[in-house]
């Protein structure tokens, strides 16, 4: 990792490689499964989780909700198969995304 350094070392800056969020729908070197009418049983879950929840709550934690309602919520037509999202952060603080979206106006 190449840093930019300045005068101070405690505020070297890795520009890189720092607030990078990558998310994918299942561990790599395993299928992700859709269901052929609604989807992928990833992107449902961000749909529902992320329009329930993204007023007030950070990415990282939204991203676990994901991961649990499809460990849980999904299976299978035949019930053998199961999907687990999985993520890598090098975010360096909170990530909020604007709330105004699914706010009613009064």
């Amino acid at each position: 990792i190449h840093i930019n350094k300045s005068s101070n070392p405690q505020h070297a800056v890795i520009r890189d490689v720092a607030d990078i969020l990558i998310s994918y729908a299942t561990t790599p070197g395993y299928v992700s499964w859709r269901n052929s009418m609604k989807g992928s049983w990833f992107i449902q879950s961000i749909c529902e989780v992320f329009s329930k929840r993204a007023k007030d709550t950070d990415i990282l934690a939204m991203l676990t909700m994901v991961n649990k309602r499809v460990a849980e919520a999904f299976e299978s037509t035949s019930g053998a198969y199961k999907q687990i999202p999985d993520h890598s952060s090098r975010l360096r603080r909170n990530f909020y995304f604007f709330p105004g979206i699914n706010q009613k106006t009064h």
